[in-house]
């Protein structure tokens, strides 16, 4: 007997994406003849400039930064941070 599983009411809800949408409309304003940007994040329209290619580049050969970030944060990051939130619960009275 084969396994009968039932969708949950809120699938009937379920639209199509957002950007799957947008995407769509840009093609058409393109298709009709319409010069669309996209600016959209992780959608560049030209490549990366030689400068930006040599810098990575050159990070990816150096063997000290091929490791996961620490979890608290780097002290140069975390520091700045800490003092901002002493001063604003300072300010705030309390």
């Amino acid at each position: 007997m084969p396994l009968q599983i039932t969708p949950a009411d809120r699938v009937n809800n379920v639209q199509e994406y957002y950007f799957s949408v947008k995407l769509k409309e840009i093609a058409r304003m393109n298709a009709n003849g319409e010069n669309v940007i996209n600016l959209g994040i992780g959608s560049p329209d030209l490549p990366p400039s030689p400068e930006t290619i040599r810098a990575l580049t050159e990070s990816a050969a150096r063997a000290d930064v091929h490791g996961y970030q620490p979890y608290v944060g780097t002290p140069r990051r975390v520091r700045p941070l800490v003092s901002e939130m002493v001063w604003g619960y300072a300010q705030s009275g309390r």
